[in-house]
C-alpha cells in the first residue's frame, strides 16, 4: 500500500504561519515558528556555530512533515539533520542503520548530549529488549537493525503501534539509504523490508540519508521506501578531488596473488599509513590478515562471522589514537574487511588508501567503499584488483537469483566491469559521468592518465599513437560462431567460455558429449572459416561482446540462491548498430604486438594473433556450489577407493629435472625488486613472469626466522630440487602422493627404496656405529611426563624422576647431530608441524600418528611404512562444501573412521581433495591426517592450499612458503573419478564400536549400551590431534558462554596444550584464564593422558570424553572400567558443562545461574592468532662436528631405567621343530595389549624391565582370561611374561598365534622388541596391522599369515608348531608349518609372508640393526 498524500504523512499539525511557508522555496530561511528554538539547540546543545550545507533546508522540510531524501558528502553533518529534527518534535525517531558498531557510536554520542537513545539488535537479551520497549514513550531515538524490522517481532510492532496510535511515532530514518539498492538487490534483501515496515505506519514520515546515490539509485530508493511527495536535498557533487583511482590488472590470479599484490602496494607506498582492504568472504579476511602480519603489518580481520564485541574491539584498535588499556598493545593500521561488514558510516579521517581485492557489485558500491579514504581532504589512493574473466563470472554467480531485478544487477555490475576494462579514459572522469556530474580529469594521476602520458612519438611529431588492438572483426567473427551454434543447438545451456572453447577448437570431452556427435561435426566444419586466436585473446573478445551488449544472457538458479549465466542469443539490434557504424572495439594492451591476423579477415598490420591448440581440459560446466544448509548437513563428504599399482618409477633424465630456461627463478634477496619504476617496460615483463611465484615485493623490513626451523631448506637447499622433480611428473598421471614418493627415491625389488627428508623420534635409538645421522633428525621428550598436579609441577617431577633418561637422550642427540626438544616443549607431532613439516616432503617417525604432517602437504609415515610396497592402494576422499556450526575437522575423520573401520585403510594412503579442502585450516587438516592412523592408513595427505602457506608464514617459515607458492600447481591432487556424497554432522566415537555415532543418536547409543554410563566423570581437551589455536579458541568460545551465564564444568576438565608455543600463546591471549575459570586444569605440553600418563585414582565404571585420537580399553588411565569416548574439542567443553554424553548443544538448553534456560551458540574461533605465535625456547640445536665428538654418552650399568641394547642372535640356519605356542590370542590385540603404556613407559630405555609387561593385555583364546597362559613343559598357569621368561631361561623359542589386525594402534617398537627379547621367533595370525608387521621384521621375528584363515580355529594354545624349509624362504613364497596337537595329531598348514630380500636378510642376521651394523663394519 502506498501512502498517497502529503497530508496523510503529517503527524504534527502546522500553524497558519508555518503552513504558508511550507513551500520548499522557503526551507532555507529562519521564518518558521520553530526557527529560533532550532538555532538555539544547534548552538547550545550541539555546539555548532551555524548550519552546514543543506542542513537547514532538510530540517525545515522534515519539520513540515515531508518525506526527506538527503544526499550530502561524507562528514557534512547528515546525522545532525535527523537528530535536530528529532528533538524538535514530541515522540520517537526510529533510526535504521546497517551496522551495529555505527549505531552504537551514534547512540553513545546522543547520550552524551543528555538525550535518551536505545538500540535493539539480535545481541540484546530478551529481558533488556522488553525493558527498552516498555520505556519507548520517554525515548527520543531507537536504533534498529534491518533484521529486527524484517522479522516483524510481535513485541516490537505492538510497542510501536501503541506509540503510533498516540501520535508519538515521529519519524523513520534510514541511514546509508543507498544500500536499499545495493544491499536490497545483492546480498541483504532485508533492507527492502523497511518499506513494508513504513506501510504499517502510513502517517509517519520517512527520512533517507546517504552520501552516494546516482539519479537512478535515488529513484529506486524513493520508490522502495514509498517516499511520496518527497523533498530531496542534493548538495555538492561526486568529485572527490583528493582521491586517485587505480585499477591493477591481475589476470588468471588466485586470491593469494591478489593479497601479495596488496602487500606490494602497501609496502611500497603506504608502509606506515592507515588503510582498508576489502574482500568478499570471511576466510579471505582471515587469510589476508595472516599474510600481512607475517610481513610485519599491523592489521586485523573484520567480518560478519565475528561477534559485535569482537568487531568493536577491532574497530577501536583501528580508530582510537589512544586505545583502551587492553587494546593499546595491539593497535592496528589496516582493516581487512568484507564488503558487507565494514565501511558504512565510519568516520576515520586519515585513511590513506583503500584496496579492493575483487570488484564490487556496482560503481555506486565501489564509490561508497573507496570513499572511506581521504576524508581529511589530504591525498589518498584507491586500488581495485581486476581479472576481467574471473571477476565478472564470480560476481554474477553470487547474484541472488530470487531477486526480481537480476537483469538490473547485471547491468550495474557490467558498468563497473567496463570501468575496469577502460584503459585510456580518466578514472575520475568515468566515475563523475556515471553520477551525472561534469567530468573533471584527475590531472594525470590515475593509472589510465599515467598511461596516456607514456606517448610514443613518431617522426618528431607529438601526437599520440593509439597502441590498442582493434578487435572489431574478431568480435563479429565470434558472434557468427555463436549464431551458428545456436542454430543447431537450441538448449541454451552453454556458458560464454563454452563458446570460446568451441570457437578456438579445444578438445573438451564433456562439452563434446553435451553437444552430440552431429553438432560437433558441423562445428568442426564451420571452424575452418572462423578466425584462429589464442586463449587469452579469445576470452578478451568474448568478454568485449558481452560488455557491449552484443550477446544476451539468461540466468539459471543453482542451489542456495546462486546464479549461473548462459548465452541465449545474439543481440541483433546492437550487432546491426555495430555493423552500420564506424565504431571500433578494442582489446587491452596485453594483446598489442606487430604482425598479421591468421585467417580470412582483412589484414591488420599492427597485430598478430596465432592459433595455439591446448590440451584436453574439463569444460566450463556450471558447477553447483555446495554450501552447508545448517548445522546438521554441513559438509558433503565423498569417498571412493582407487586401487591400482603405482606406475614403475620413470628414469628421469637430468634435463627433466632442470628448470626450463624461461622459468623464473627467484633470488633469496629482495633488493632486485626494490626501487624499480612501475612503468619500466622490462620490469613489467619480469613481473608477468613471476606472477605464478606469488613472491611479493615486500617492504624493507627484516622478517623473523627461527634458528631451528627449516633444516631441509636452510641446511641442504634441496627444496627447489625436490619441487623440480615434482614438476617433471606434472603429466605423469600420478597422484600427489605417488609423485612425492617417486621424487624421493626409486623402485627397489618390489618395494620402494626412499630417502626421507627427516626422521622424528620420541626416544633416541642406537645410531649403528655411525658418527652422525645421515638425515636430519630430532628427539622429542613428550612421553614420560605424568599428568598429575599441573603443568609446572608435572614437568618438574618428570625432570627429577627421568633425569638420567633425559640426560642420556640429550647427550646422544648432541653426539650424533640430532635436534633435541626438552621436556615440556610439546608433543612430537605438533612440534613437527610447527617447525619441520613442509609441502611435498617425506619424513618418518617413531609413532603411528606421524601422518599429522600431512596437514602441511607432506607424506609423513610412522615407522614401518617407509618401505611400503609399491602396489599400495589409494583412498581418495573428496570434500565439498564448508564446515559450520558445531562441526569441525575432527568430525571429518570420525565420519571416515565409521565408514572404513580400523582396518579399512590398511596398506593405503588417503588423499583428500575437492573444493571443501580449501575451506579447512592447516591445523584442521593435520587433525584429519593424524587420526588416519585409526583406520590403519599408511599415511594421509592434503594438497597444498592457501592455509598451508599462511601457516608456514605464521610459524616463521616465510622463505619456504615463498618456494611452495611458486610451485603450488605441482603440489596438488587432480582426480576425475566419480563418487557419491554422504552428508554428516558431529560424531562421537565409542571404544566399543568401530562405527562413529552421530550426535543426534547418542540417546539411542546409550539405550543399546546400558553398561556405558551416560554421565561424564572427566573431560579432556587437547593432545597432538586437537590442540591448535583454532581448536582452543573455538572451545574457549563455548566456555566463555557458560561463564557469562554463571556456569562451570560439572566434571573434571583437563586441557593439554600441544606445544610450548601454543601454551605461551594461550597464556598471552587469555585462553588459559577462560579454561581455568571454567574449572579446568592446564596440563604439561606432553602426551599425558592420551598415552596413559595420567595419575588418576582407580575409578569404578565411568565414562570420559576426550578430543584425543585413540580409545583402546585401559589406554588412558590403565582402568578397564573406563569407557572412553572421542569427540571434537568444542563438544568436549559443551558436554563437560552439561556433565552428560547425551547432551546435544544444538537443540538442548542449559540452565544458567539465574535459573533461565539458554542455548549455547555455535563455536567461533580463528585459525591463527592475530598477534602471531609466541615462540618456544625449549630446543637444543645439533652441535657442530668438533663439539659433538667430545660428547660422552654414558649409561649407568646399575640403572633400572637405561640398559645398553645387546644384539639379538642371528638365525642358526635350522628349521623350528615343535616349538611351543606361548599364547593363542583372541579378539583385538593392539600394541597397547602387547606393550602397555602408562607407568611402563619409564622403562622404555631398559628392555629387560619393560619386557615384564609383554602381552599383559592379551586375552587367551583357550582360557578366556587376560594375561594368563600355561607353561607347556610344567603345565603350570602363570602370567604371559612370566611363562615367556621361563622359556627364555630354558633357551626355548616360541610363537604367538593372533587374530585379525594383530598389532593395530601405536607404532610401538617395543611391541616387537619385547617378544623378540623374550624368545619369540614368529607371530602367526589372520592379518597384521601394517606398522607392527614391519617392526617385527626389523627385530628378526617372522610375521606369518594363515593362507587359510580357518586354520586359526584348528590351533589350540597347548599345541606346538614346526616351521620347515626356512632356508628356502623367498619373496612371494610360502612356508609350510606342522601343528602338533597335544593328542599327537599333526596338521599341515600353509603360511604366507610379505618379506622382501632385504627383510629376509634382517631375519637371517637377527635384526635390521644387525644388518646395518654389519654393513658399516664392512
Amino acid at each position: 500500500m502506498h501512502r498517497d498524500t502529503h497530508n496523510e504523512r503529517q503527524t504534527v499539525k502546522l500553524c497558519d504561519q508555518d503552513q504558508e511557508l511550507s513551500d520548499e522555496s522557503n526551507f532555507d530561511n529562519d521564518l518558521f515558528t520553530w526557527s529560533e528554538e532550532l538555532r538555539k539547540q544547534l548552538t547550545t546543545l550541539f555546539k555548532h556555530r551555524d548550519y552546514a550545507l543543506m542542513q537547514r533546508r532538510a530540517i525545515n522540510a522534515a519539520l513540515c512533515g515531508k518525506d526527506v531524501f538527503v544526499v550530502l558528502p561524507t562528514s557534512s553533518g547528515k546525522s545532525l539533520i535527523y537528530q535536530l529534527t528529532g528533538i524538535m518534535r514530541k515522540g520517537l525517531s526510529i533510526v535504521v542503520s546497517p551496522t551495529v558498531s555505527h549505531m552504537q557510536d551514534q547512540m553513545h554520542n546522543i547520550r552524551c548530549l543528555g538525550l535518551s537513545a536505545e538500540l535493539i539488535s539480535h545481541d540484546v537479551p530478551y529481558d533488556k529488549r522488553q525493558a527498552i520497549l516498555d520505556g519507548l514513550e520517554t525515548t527520543k531515538f531507537l536504533f534498529l537493525t534491518p533484521e529486527m524490522i524484517a522479522e516483524k517481532s510481535k513485541d516490537l510492532f505492538a510497542a510501536l503501534t501503541r506509540l503510533y496510535q498516540k501520535e508519538l511515532l515521529q519519524r523513520i530514518v534510514v541511514d546509508e539509504a543507498h544500500l536499499v539498492h545495493e544491499w536490497g538487490l545483492h546480498f541483504r534483501n532485508k533492507y527492502l523490508k523497511i518499506s513494508e515496515f513504513g506501510n504499517s505506519f502510513p502517517k509517519t514520515s520517512v527520512m533517507a540519508l546517504t552520501a552516494t546515490a546516482s539519479n537512478y539509485v535515488q529513484n529506486f530508493v524513493r520508490n522502495s521506501l514509498n517516499m511520496q511527495n518527497c523533498f530531496t536535498c542534493v548538495a555538492g557533487n561526486f568529485d572527490r578531488t583528493n582521491l586517485t583511482y587505480h585499477v591493477r590488472k591481475v589476470p588468471n590470479s588466485t586470491f593469494e596473488l591478489r593479497i601479495q599484490e596488496c602487500c606490494d602496494i602497501i609496502g611500497g607506498r603506504f608502509p606506515n599509513e592507515y588503510g582498508i582492504i576489502f574482500v568478499t568472504k570471511r576466510d579471505e579476511c582471515e587469510y589476508a590478515q595472516q599474510v600481512l602480519q607475517n610481513y610485519g603489518f599491523k592489521c586485523a580481520a573484520y567480518h560478519g562471522g565475528m561477534s559485535d564485541n569482537q568487531r568493536k574491539k577491532v574497530y577501536l584498535r583501528w580508530t582510537s589514537t589512544d586505545p583502551p588499556d587492553n587494546t593499546a598493545r595491539s593497535s592496528i593500521k589496516i582493516i581487512i574487511a568484507t564488503h558487507q561488514a565494514f565501511g558504512l558510516g565510519i568516520d576515520k579521517s586519515d585513511v590513506r588508501y583503500v584496496l579492493h581485492a575483487h570488484v564490487s557489485t556496482s560503481i555506486n558500491c565501489y564509490y561508497q567503499e573507496s570513499g572511506r579514504a581521504g576524508r581529511d581532504g589530504r591525498p589518498a589512493n584507491c586500488y581495485l584488483l581486476y581479472d576481467k574473466v574471473q571477476d565478472r563470472k564470480n560476481a554474477v554467480r553470487k547474484i541472488n537469483h530470487d531477486s526480481s531485478n537480476i537483469n538490473n544487477q547485471v547491468v550495474h555490475l557490467d558498468e563497473l566491469i567496463k570501468y575496469c576494462d577502460e584503459e585510456y579514459e580518466c578514472r575520475r572522469a568515468i566515475m563523475l559521468s556515471h553520477f551525472g556530474s561534469k567530468p573533471n580529469p584527475c590531472g594525470n594521476k590515475c593509472d589510465n592518465c599515467m598511461r596516456r602520458m607514456d606517448i610514443e612519438h613518431s617522426d618528431g611529431h607529438d601526437e599520440m599513437i593509439d597502441k590498442r588492438l582493434d578487435i572489431t572483426d574478431l568480435v563479429i567473427n565470434f558472434l557468427e560462431c555463436v549464431e551458428s551454434i545456436l542454430g543447431i543447438y537450441q538448449r541454451q545451456n552453454l556458458t560464454l567460455l563454452n563458446y570460446v572453447e568451441l570457437w578456438r577448437g579445444c578438445n573438451n570431452r564433456k562439452l563434446s558429449e553435451k553437444l552430440g556427435v552431429a553438432c560437433m561435426e558441423k562445428i568442426r566444419e564451420w571452424r575452418k572459416k572462423w578466425t584462429k586466436v589464442n586463449e587469452a585473446l579469445a576470452r578478451n573478445v568474448a568478454n568485449k561482446a558481452l560488455l557491449e551488449n552484443l550477446v544476451v544472457e539468461r540466468y539459471q538458479s543453482l542451489r542456495y540462491g546462486l546464479t549461473q549465466p548462459y548465452l541465449s542469443s545474439v543481440n541483433q539490434t546492437r550487432l546491426k548498430q555495430l555493423l552500420d557504424s564506424k565504431e571500433k572495439l578494442y582489446a587491452g594492451e596485453e594483446h598489442c604486438a606487430t604482425a598479421t591476423i591468421a585467417g580470412n579477415k582483412k589484414q591488420q598490420p599492427e597485430v598478430t594473433v596465432i592459433y595455439q591448440p591446448v590440451d584436453e581440459q574439463d569444460g566450463q560446466e556450471a558447477e553447483e556450489q555446495k554450501i552447508n544448509g545448517g548445522d546438521l548437513i554441513l559438509m558433503e563428504f565423498e569417498t571412493f577407493v582407487k586401487v591400482r599399482e603405482i606406475e614403475a618409477a620413470r628414469d628421469l633424465e637430468e634435463s627433466d629435472l632442470e628448470s626450463d630456461e624461461n622459468d623464473c627463478t627467484l633470488d633469496d634477496e629482495d633488493d632486485e625488486f626494490e626501487n624499480v619504476d612501475d612503468d619500466d617496460d622490462d620490469f613489467k615483463v619480469r613481473l608477468k613472469k613471476i606472477d605464478i611465484c606469488a613472491k611479493p615485493m615486500r617492504p624493507k623490513r627484516k622478517l623473523k626466522e627461527c634458528a631451528f626451523v627449516d633444516d631441509v631448506f636452510e641446511r641442504s637447499k634441496k627444496v627447489k630440487e625436490l619441487y623440480n622433480k615434482l614438476k617433471a611428473t606434472k603429466n605423469s598421471g600420478l597422484t600427489y602422493a605417488e609423485k612425492i614418493l617417486q621424487a624421493h627415491g626409486g623402485k627397489g625389488d618390489g618395494y620402494l627404496k626412499l630417502r626421507p627428508d627427516r626422521v622424528a623420534m620420541q626416544d633416541a635409538s642406537a645410531q649403528s656405529g655411525l658418527n652422525k645421522t645421515q638425515i636430519p633428525a630430532s628427539v622429542h621428550c613428550d612421553h614420560l611426563i605424568v599428568a598429575n598436579k599441573d603443568a609446572t609441577s608435572d614437568v618438574q617431577d618428570a625432570n627429577k624422576e627421568n633425569y638420567e633418561v633425559y640426560e642420556f637422550l640429550q647427550s646422544a642427540a648432541q653426539k650424533f647431530g640430532i635436534g633435541f626438544w626438552k621436556p615440556g616443549s610439546g608433543i612430537i607431532h605438533q612440534v613437527v608441524l610447527e617447525n619441520y613439516a613442509f609441502p611435498g616432503g617425506l619424513m618418518i617417525g617413531t609413532d603411528s600418528h606421524t601422518p599429522n604432517g600431512g596437514g602441511l602437504g607432506m607424506i609423513a609415515i610412522g615407522v614401518g611404512g617407509a618401505d611400503a610396497v609399491d602396489a599400495m592402494a589409494g583412498i581418495e576422499v573428496k570434500l565439498t562444501g564448508r564446515l559450520n556450526g558445531w562441526t569441525s575437522p575432527k568430525d571429518v575423520i570420525l565420519k571416515l573412521a565409521g565408514e572404513l573401520t580400523v582396518r579399512g585403510g590398511t596398506g593405503r594412503i588417503i588423499e583428500y581433495f575437492g573444493s571443501g579442502v580449501d575451506t579447512l585450516s592447516c591445523t584442521g587438516m593435520a587433525t584429519i591426517c593424524n587420526m588416519g592412523a585409526e583406520v590403519g592408513a599408511t599415511t594421509s595427505l592434503f594438497p597444498y592450499t592457501r592455509s598451508m602457506s599462511t601457516y608456514l608464514r605464521a610459524t616463521q617459515r616465510q622463505k619456504l612458503a615463498d618456494v611452495a607458492d611458486e610451485y603450488a600447481e605441482y603440489l596438488s591432487l587432480t582426480s576425475t573419478a566419480l563418487s557419491l556424497p554422504v552428508n554428516f554432522n558431529s560424531f562421537i566415537l565409542s571404544q566399543f564400536s568401530d562405527a562413529s555415532t552421530p550426535l543426534s543418536q547418542m540417546n539411542s547409543f546409550f539405550s543399546k549400551n546400558p553398561n556405558s554410563p551416560v554421565e561424564l566423570s572427566s573431560a579432556l581437551l587437547g593432545s597432538c590431534t586437537n590442540s591448535s589455536y583454532q581448536d582452543l579458541t573455538r572451545a574457549a568460545s563455548i566456555a566463555q558462554q557458560a561463564l557469562d551465564k554463571g556456569l562451570k564444568s560439572k566434571v573434571e576438565l583437563l586441557v593439554t596444550p600441544g606445544s610450548d608455543m601454543i601454551r605461551k600463546t594461550m597464556d598471552r591471549d587469555g585462553l588459559t584464564q577462560v579454561f581455568e575459570k571454567l574449572g579446568g586444569k592446564i596440563l604439561a605440553n606432553a602426551c599425558g593422558p592420551c598415552i596413559g600418563q595420567w595419575a588418576r585414582p582407580k575409578q569404578p565404571t565411568n565414562s570420559i570424553l576426550t578430543s584425543f585420537n585413540r580409545n583402546f580399553t585401559s589406554r588412558n588411565d590403565g582402568n578397564p572400567n573406563t569407557h572412553h569416548f572421542i569427540g571434537n574439542p568444542e563438544m568436549v567443553i559443551a558436554m563437560a558443562i552439561a556433565g552428560r554424553l547425551d547432551f546435544d548443544p544444538r537443540t538442548q538448553t542449559l540452565q544458567g545461574a539465574d535459573n533461565q534456560p539458554f542455548l549455547l551458540q555455535p563455536p567461533q574461533g580463528i585459525d591463527l592468532p592475530v598477534d602471531g605465535f609466541e615462540h618456544s625456547n625449549q630446543y637444543l640445536a645439533p652441535l657442530d662436528d668438533e663439539k659433538a665428538s667430545k660428547v660422552q654418552v654414558k649409561i649407568d650399568p646399575k640403572s633400572d631405567r637405561l640398559q645398553e641394547l645387546q644384539a639379538f642372535p642371528s638365525w642358526d640356519g635350522r628349521d623350528w621343530k615343535e616349538i611351543p605356542i606361548l599364547v593363542k590370542v583372541v579378539g583385538k590385540c593392539t600394541t597397547d595389549h602387547i606393550s602397555a603404556a602408562g607407568p611402563w613407559l619409564k622403562y622404555k630405555g631398559h628392555l629387560d624391565n619393560i619386557s615384564n609387561n609383554t602381552l599383559i593385555g592379551a586375552r587367551n583364546a583357550d582360557l578366556d582370561k587376560v594375561n594368563v597362559t600355561i607353561n607347556q613343559f610344567t603345565s603350570q598357569e602363570g602370567t604371559i611374561p612370566d611363562i615367556a621368561r621361563q622359556y627364555k631361561k630354558q633357551n626355548v623359542s616360541w610363537v604367538v598365534v593372533g587374530d585379525e589386525n594383530y598389532g593395530e594402534g601405536s607404532a610401538r617398537e617395543h611391541a616387537a622388541l619385547q617378544p623378540r627379547y623374550l624368545g619369540c621367533v614368529a607371530v602367526i595370525c589372520k592379518s597384521f596391522a601394517r606398522i607392527h608387521e614391519t617392526n617385527l621384521k626389523k627385530q628378526g621375528v617372522l610375521p606369518l599369515v594363515f593362507d587359510n584363515k580357518s586354520d586359526y580355529d584348528l590351533i589350540k594354545g597347548s599345541d606346538r608348531i614346526s616351521v620347515i624349509d626356512l632356508s628356502e624362504i623367498a619373496p612371494g613364497g610360502q612356508l609350510k608349518a606342522i601343528v602338533h596337537g597335544k593328542d599327537g595329531k599333526e596338521t599341515e598348514i600353509k603360511l604366507n609372508h610379505t618379506m622382501n630380500e632385504g627383510q629376509i636378510e634382517w631375519f637371517r642376521d637377527g635384526s635390521a640393526l644387525n644388518t646395518v651394523a654389519k654393513k658399516v663394519v664392512n
